[in-house]
């Protein structure tokens, strides 16, 4: 509970089962909002993660629009039809604040990476080919990918 910074809880007509997102202190942008099912009283499991911008549509408005619950909210009542009761609590409303404004990079898990989709293929097919051939499977960030396609700097 002290790392939840807000939370919305879905009820559904004539069900006891919750749909419950949280913010946690720690969210990353690709990690923004936790995802919860929760049947009664019973503990909640989680269902997904999901970025800062979801819930603002067409996704090209992510970049004029401030996210936020309440967007989220919008969203899954338009999708579901059976949604009772939508309840936001903000514990922290300075630190959600924040977190919504803040550029991504400022966020605790930094900026989304690139995949490292060439050497993934590369050690795939050398592995298909039976040659132990070892590559750097990893994430590269954009400024190294530009820095080895440069020819570095």
């Amino acid at each position: 509970m002290k790392d939840v910074i807000a939370r919305m809880i879905v009820t559904f007509v004539g069900s006891k089962k919750k749909v419950i997102v949280e913010v946690h202190k720690d969210a990353s942008f690709q990690k923004f909002y936790t995802w919860y099912s929760q049947t009664g009283r019973d503990h909640k499991n989680q269902i997904m993660t999901s970025h800062r911008g979801y819930g603002i549509e067409p996704h090209w408005r992510q970049a004029f629009e401030t996210p936020g619950l309440e967007l989220v909210a919008d969203r899954y009542t338009r999708t579901r039809r059976d949604v009772d009761n939508v309840v936001i609590k903000v514990f922290r409303k300075r630190e959600y604040n924040r977190m919504l404004n803040c550029a991504p990079d400022q966020l605790t898990g930094g900026l989304p990476k690139a995949a490292d989709i060439q050497g993934k293929i590369n050690t795939y097919n050398a592995q298909r080919r039976g040659i132990p051939v070892r590559l750097p499977v990893g994430y590269l960030t954009l400024q190294k990918r530009m820095d080895l396609v440069n020819g570095g700097s």
